[in-house]
């Protein structure tokens, strides 16, 4: 994965949050990040797949205008 949440990312987040993790605490934090940027990147693929659809839709409707 190109984009890796380490835990320094963590440790920030928890500074700026005003958090103290334990280590398994980061550890979670960290997975439900990851699963969480995951679900963004799939559900923007997902839109970019239907936006194809409707563009192409789009155009071979037209010409029967």
């Amino acid at each position: 994965m190109a984009n890796v949440i380490s835990d320094d990312t963590i440790e920030y987040v928890g500074i700026l949050a005003k958090l103290e993790l334990s280590p398994e605490e980061k550890e979670e934090a960290i997975n439900q990040f990851i699963a969480q940027v995951n679900t963004v990147k799939e559900l923007y693929e997902n839109a970019e797949r239907i936006l194809q659809m409707f563009g192409d839709l789009t155009e071979k409707y037209s010409a029967y205008k």
